[in-house]
């Protein structure tokens, strides 16, 4: 967040965050351009990798990851423009140019920028060395040693790769932010309806009162009545099957006999 924040900037701060103040030399138009656009979302993208996301439902373990891709990110742009400047004070020196002139600029800027957590200073510093690298295009420039049509692609280039490199920041960010949001409300769907399932059975239990009450009386009828009954172990107690074959027998017993008729007379 620069000095003279913007109100679409301010507006779009949904909770507080720990703000450092620090101020930035910048000379180069490249590097103002970047602290002017670029620096205040970039920060509020690099709160998240600061710690945030853990607050969004990421592991631990999977932050440290995103953190070491991200100063992966960085340190390839350090080493890209460390490559540049060497390659170029080679190529003054090829020209005879041992000891670098001294190039100054009409209107360098002195930038206080608000930051909250540690990846944004770095971000900055990657701005700074991009200051770095544009005074050494300029130098040679200035020295005929590139033409304008170098120097300006060279500086179209270092500037649009910081510029990318916070474009997709807010990208990975916005998109990472969004899979944890839904990640959370699959998680908090399942656990609404855990609950729901485990009221609804509650709720079963206590809806009729009454028919519960009759179901226990029922059942308290019912164990009196088995109570009451010799069980079939007992020696005494005479059997269902014991009795089948005996009344077959009484059955035969109290059956009447048939008598013969007689036989008819013959005449």
């Amino acid at each position: 967040m620069t000095k003279n924040a913007t109100k679409f900037g301010q507006d779009r701060e949904v909770f507080s965050r720990p703000i450092m103040q620090i101020e930035y030399p910048l000379h180069t138009q490249q590097s103002q351009y970047i602290a002017s656009r670029c620096v205040e979302f970039v920060d509020r993208c690099l709160y998240y990798y600061g710690g945030h996301f853990l607050n969004r439902g990421m592991k631990e373990g999977e932050l440290e990851k995103v953190q070491e891709a991200l100063l992966a990110k960085f340190d390839e742009f350090t080493q890209e423009a460390d490559s540049e400047i060497d390659r170029l004070k080679q190529l003054l020196r090829s020209q005879g140019i041992v000891k670098l002139p001294a190039v100054s600029y009409t209107k360098p800027e002195k930038v206080r920028i608000g930051v909250s957590n540690p990846y944004t200073r770095r971000f900055l510093k990657l701005m700074t060395k991009l200051d770095e690298v544009c005074r050494v295009i300029d130098c040679a420039w200035m020295t005929e040693t590139i033409t304008a049509a170098q120097r300006s692609d060279a500086l179209f280039v270092y500037r649009n790769k910081l510029r990318a490199m916070a474009a997709q920041l807010r990208q990975e960010r916005n998109a990472i932010d969004k899979r944890l949001s839904k990640e959370f409300l699959q998680k908090d769907e399942k656990r609404r309806r855990v609950a729901a399932s485990g009221e609804s059975v509650k709720n079963r239990k206590k809806a009729d009162p009454a028919k519960a009450g009759k179901a226990k009386s029922a059942a308290k009828a019912r164990m009196a009545k088995d109570e009451g009954r010799p069980k079939q172990s007992d020696p005494g107690v005479v059997r269902n099957a014991d009795l089948k074959p005996k009344k077959a027998a009484a059955k035969k017993e109290e059956a009447p006999k048939k008598t013969p008729e007689p036989a008819a007379a013959t005449a």
